[in-house]
């Protein structure tokens, strides 16, 4: 009988561990480009309804909080997840009740063209929220799942606005 080659394990092996490392670093890279949809994250803000619990929700979900900006303030905290494409970034405004624990409303900014914008329309359907016609004077169409509402709106500079609130705070 034949031996078998000590050298054909060792490349068996290399092989092996050469796709458990593209394997790991796939996995690794999904965070990045997986992150939650605007919809997924609005609609647990509003479920949550605690700005404290809501704050490390998105911090978890790969936001990070812009030290930078002038809206910061106790009731407010902007987020931001500092992507390099000007189509892809996205600013969360977190606001809080005054006087309160509670989570007044969550706004989301991003381009209409970037990956954000392109999604949100079927992202809304996914998570049950179904279209109530306009929102005016506040949002120029307004969506709602239950107790939870989605006002959509274009900022002054064209960028998308998806604002989630709570219809029993």
């Amino acid at each position: 009988l034949p031996t078998p080659c000590p050298r054909g394990n060792l490349v068996k092996f290399a092989i092996m561990k050469k796709c458990l490392l593209i394997f790991a670093a796939i996995i690794c890279s999904i965070g990045t480009w997986g992150q939650s949809s605007v919809v997924m994250m609005g609609k647990a803000v509003t479920q949550s309804n605690n700005f404290t619990h809501a704050k490390t929700m998105l911090v978890n979900d790969g936001l990070s909080i812009d030290k930078t900006s002038k809206f910061n303030s106790a009731n407010c905290v902007v987020l931001t997840n500092s992507s390099n494409s000007s189509y892809d970034v996205l600013y969360v405004y977190l606001y809080k009740k005054a006087n309160s624990k509670k989570v007044d409303k969550c706004r989301f900014v991003f381009n209409p063209n970037g990956k954000h914008g392109r999604r949100i329309g079927a992202d809304l359907v996914k998570w049950g929220y179904t279209f109530d016609g306009s929102g005016k004077p506040n949002y120029r169409e307004l969506y709602s799942n239950g107790n939870f509402g989605c006002g959509l709106d274009i900022n002054s500079k064209g960028w998308m606005e998806a604002t989630f609130l709570r219809y029993d705070n």
